[in-house]
This record gives C-alpha cells, structure tokens and sequence, in this order.
C-alpha cells in the first residue's frame, strides 16, 4: 500500500511539471474569464 502512495504521489509531481510547460501564454495566467482582446487593452467588462 505505501508503494501505491509513492507510485502516485510521484506521477501526481511528474504531471504537474509537464503540464507547466504547456501554458498557452508564457507570462500569462493558466486560466483567465477574461477574453484576450480584454487582457491586452487592460479593460474589463462589466455586467
């Protein structure tokens, strides 16, 4: 049972590097509800 833990503990580690390194934009965040045309003029959209 401990082997299970660290098997999964160390493949939870390896896939939240890998997936760091697939961001859509390299300064940007992960996820965003604003629309990127919103982001690059620095406004928001209300209601």
């Amino acid at each position: 049972m401990k082997q299970l833990k660290i098997s999964l503990f160390a493949f939870a580690l390896v896939a939240l590097v890998a997936m760091e390194g697939c961001k859509k934009y390299e300064e940007g965040p992960g996820l965003s509800f604003r629309s990127r045309a919103e982001r690059v003029a620095n406004t928001l959209a209300c209601c």
